[in-house]
């Protein structure tokens, strides 16, 4: 196993009979969602223990839908320094708890394990572990790969980039990983446009998961941002992946994105109205 790597003993038996496997970031965890109970989590998911923690309940419930479409979810983390793929229940509420963790992109991952430190994972954090877990399962022989990664919205390129540069690593990450991204699309504070067309220039495939219009997260998305290819099923989404990299022979990523169902998502024109005068308040208390 390479040093600061361990996984558990779940996923290494599903990756070495080649069982499909899904990815999980932790970011969620330590920087996502509050600490807090939410009780009307209850009306949605008949499951959640409203005794519990928002971060630490939604992850739960992660795993639960990953198990019930016959997968095995894996939890990526670091722990005290040490990367783990795939956590115990007791493990998760341990780690939902500490408030010290943060949360670790990619580049971040080599210090917080210097540090012995904990922290949640990004997008592109949880992408460069699963490269991880991939050149140990061809090391060791096992058959099977972790290809499959599920997360909530994606980074991509901010509002105002002409004027401050600021694009997620998650881009990058994405287009250099051999990965089927499952996400809500992107994050709805940032330049949806901006980012569609930065994928595109990575050569990323961006599937409309039974959707024309491109998801932004907390609501459906604007009709006039449409995806380029719609998929109605997941064996049509395995099948592209398989020509992508197999027959095609690209080593990027592809996003399958999925809308937010619509009796929980916000109307667009409420959305960007909240995120207006959250950066007007953010500009007047000169916080960049």
């Amino acid at each position: 196993m390479e040093s600061g790597l361990r996984i558990h003993e779940d996923v290494m038996r599903g990756l070495e009979r080649g069982a499909a496997v899904v990815a999980l970031e932790s970011a969620v965890i330590t920087a996502g969602l509050p600490r807090e109970v939410f009780a009307k989590a209850k009306e949605i998911d008949g499951e959640w223990d409203v005794s519990g923690g928002t971060n630490f309940e939604l992850v739960r419930a992660m795993e639960r839908t990953v198990r019930k479409g016959g997968a095995i979810p894996a939890s990526v983390a670091v722990i005290d320094g040490e990367i783990r793929v795939g956590l115990c229940e007791d493990e998760l509420r341990v780690f939902a708890s500490d408030e010290r963790a943060e949360k670790a992109a990619s580049r971040d991952l080599a210090h917080v394990m210097v540090k012995k430190e904990s922290a949640g994972t990004t997008v592109s954090a949880t992408l460069a572990v699963m490269k991880m877990v991939n050149r140990e399962c061809e090391k060791r022989g096992w058959a099977g790969r972790m290809r499959v990664f599920a997360t909530g919205g994606i980074g991509g390129v901010h509002r105002e980039w002409s004027r401050k540069l600021d694009v997620s690593a998650d881009l990058r990450a994405i287009a250099q990983t051999k990965a089927c991204v499952v996400c809500a699309g992107v994050k709805s504070i940032l330049d949806v446009r901006a980012t569609l067309e930065a994928l595109e220039a990575l050569e990323v495939v961006v599937l409309g998961y039974r959707t024309d219009v491109f998801p932004q997260f907390q609501c459906a998305g604007e009709a006039d941002v449409r995806v380029a290819r719609r998929v109605d099923d997941a064996r049509s989404v395995a099948e592209l992946c398989e020509k992508h990299w197999g027959c095609i022979g690209h080593e990027g990523g592809v996003i399958a994105a999925q809308s937010v169902p619509a009796k929980f998502a916000m109307e667009h024109g409420e959305l960007e109205r909240a995120i207006t005068a959250a950066e007007r308040a953010a500009n007047e208390a000169e916080i960049s």
